[in-house]
């Protein structure tokens, strides 16, 4: 199973939940994301055409 969210969602997603935290800048939330999270994404995201099922996300 793979739950394919876009790309660009799951950085805002994850900059909202950062800055909400309040612990760091806007500037340090997004170099951590960079740095951390979306290449954690992009390995993730290279094993997609290995799923059974693939359910998209559909915004609405």
């Amino acid at each position: 199973m793979f739950l394919d969210v876009p790309r660009d969602v799951v950085e805002a997603r994850l900059l909202k939940r950062h800055g909400e935290e309040g612990l760091f800048t806007e500037e340090r939330n997004r170099a951590h994301i960079a740095r951390n999270d979306l290449p954690n994404y992009d390995l993730v995201a290279g094993s997609k055409d290995r799923a059974d099922v693939i359910f998209q996300m559909v915004e609405g």
